[in-house]
C-alpha cells in the first residue's frame, strides 16, 4: 500500500473513498484531510468524514467500516492485517 506522502497520492486516496462511501449508498459527505503528529518532523496523514445519516450502533459501525476498508485498501493489506 502506497505511504500517500504525495499530494497526488492523497487525492487518488480520497477519490478512492468518496466513491466506496457512494457505493453503499451515500450520496452526499464532506472530506476534510490534515497531517498530525506529536514531532514536526514526522506527521500522518488523516482523513475526516462526515456523512448525511444518524446514530449507528456500535455492531452497525463496525461492519460499515469492516465493508469500506475492503473496498479502500488492496487485497495485500486486509490479508496482511485485517479489516
Amino acid at each position: 500500500m502506497p505511504l500517500l506522502r504525495t499530494k497526488k497520492q492523497r487525492a487518488r486516496f480520497v477519490k478512492k473513498v468518496k466513491e466506496a462511501l457512494r457505493a453503499i449508498g451515500y450520496k452526499r459527505g464532506l472530506t476534510f484531510t490534515h497531517d498530525f503528529g506529536e514531532r514536526s518532523t514526522k506527521y500522518a496523514f488523516h482523513l475526516n468524514i462526515l456523512v448525511d445519516g444518524g446514530y449507528l450502533p456500535p455492531e452497525t459501525l463496525y461492519e460499515l467500516k469492516r465493508k469500506l476498508r475492503r473496498m479502500i485498501y488492496p487485497r495485500s493489506v486486509i490479508r496482511k492485517w485485517g479489516d
